[in-house]
């Protein structure tokens, strides 16, 4: 799963705004860490110090909660996006934050 920070999403923004021959017409898939749901759910535990875990919900039992939010899960399972390049985002972009470093800067408590 890709994940961005909305201050990482302004950054990326103003880039393409100062630079806007490089960026112009130009498709950018942005991110700042990608990770499986274990590893999201290891990455909270490790930077809140709190027990976490991953535990998927059938679609169908999302589906009896919200029509909308499991056809959302659907459309994200059967049409994967393109992975970005995180290597190139952290050369245009250093300060570009992975999960665990959203959490701390962040304060993040549940």
């Amino acid at each position: 799963m890709q994940m961005i920070s909305v201050r990482d999403i302004g950054a990326f923004a103003a880039i393409a705004f100062d630079r806007p021959d490089q960026y112009l017409g130009r498709t950018v898939e942005i991110a700042g860490d990608v990770l499986t749901p274990p590893q999201i759910a290891e990455t909270f535990g490790r930077a809140c110090g709190l027990p976490a875990r991953f535990r998927q919900t059938p679609i169908e039992q999302v589906r009896s909660f919200d029509v909308q939010l499991a056809q959302m899960f659907t459309f994200f399972n059967e049409h994967p996006s393109e992975l970005a390049d995180l290597p190139t985002l952290r050369a245009e972009h250093p300060g570009l934050m992975r999960l665990e470093s959203w959490l701390r800067e962040t304060g993040w408590k549940p």
